[in-house]
């Protein structure tokens, strides 16, 4: 079964993948004079930013977002915790000392997206939220590219013993 839920998760986090980054931030973009939508900002951003694009995304891009991206990012989240940490489990053995970084991502990105929410309901920020939801999309990011490291220096490791 554990292998089972690592290929699904593996294959659904791919698909996702795809349509969030193909099809649905291209157009939620497409107004905003080439500033990204919080979610693709991997290294955070300032108020001013996150203000700008709530004023230039049209009506049609804020409804993707909430409507359609967002509640697509919160099924992702628990996908890739399953992914990251059968991964860890299977390259690690029976050692789970990294077991706490997928769950730490979990909770950076669903931080992020109840920021996302509010901000685009809201039609606005403040310096405050932007800031928090800057730290949360910066912690995510961070989390998941040391997930990245790890697992390729493991996955290394494991066909190096085989």
């Amino acid at each position: 079964m554990k292998k089972f839920m690592l290929w699904f998760s593996g294959i659904a986090i791919t698909v996702i993948t795809g349509i969030m980054d193909f099809v649905f931030f291209p157009r939620i973009e497409r107004d905003t004079e080439g500033i990204k939508a919080f979610d693709m900002n991997s290294f955070g951003y300032k108020y001013e930013q996150a203000q700008k694009f709530l004023d230039l995304i049209d009506d049609e891009g804020r409804e993707l977002y909430l409507k359609k991206q967002l509640p697509l990012d919160t099924v992702y989240p628990v996908l890739y915790t399953t992914f990251f940490e059968l991964a860890f489990e299977k390259l690690q053995g029976k050692k789970k000392p990294l077991i706490a970084l997928p769950l730490m991502l979990y909770v950076f990105d669903n931080l992020e997206n109840i920021c996302s929410v509010k901000m685009l309901r809201d039609r606005r920020t403040t310096p405050k939220l932007a800031r928090f939801a800057s730290t949360m999309t910066l912690c995510k990011s961070l989390t998941m590219y040391t997930i990245f490291g790890l697992l390729g220096w493991f996955f290394y490791k494991y066909r190096k013993e085989k």
